[in-house]
């Protein structure tokens, strides 16, 4: 948390020309996603939030740098998976106990 994380990288080829001058671009901006135009890296930089958006469409581009530029898009869906992201919780807040004083060593008192 607090930190980028790269989601993946995405490569385009252009079979006619040289394919390190492709340039990539999100085409539907989210704040929780970044893409680098150069490497084509999907980068969250946002903490994410399964039960308000389970799931992101992103649309995204690639074009070469020719003349006339050629480009081709693709759709990438990203699925939040739910975490456990809940402390645990005793039943009540306050438990008693009797135990007697000859219980042996190794005597369950409860079972929480």
């Amino acid at each position: 948390r607090g930190r980028e994380a790269v989601l993946g990288v995405f490569a385009a080829r252009d079979p006619d020309g040289d394919d390190r001058l492709i340039r990539y671009a999100l085409q539907t901006p989210q704040p929780q996603f970044t893409l680098d135009a150069l490497s084509g890296a999907l980068i969250l930089t946002t903490a994410l939030n399964f039960r308000t958006t389970p799931s992101f469409n992103l649309s995204i581009s690639a074009a070469d740098q020719g003349n006339p530029l050629l480009q081709s898009a693709a759709t990438i869906t990203v699925t939040v998976r739910d975490e456990n992201n809940h402390d645990p919780a005793f039943k009540a807040m306050n438990y008693t106990f009797v135990v007697p004083e000859l219980a042996s060593i190794g005597t369950v008192v409860t079972q929480l």
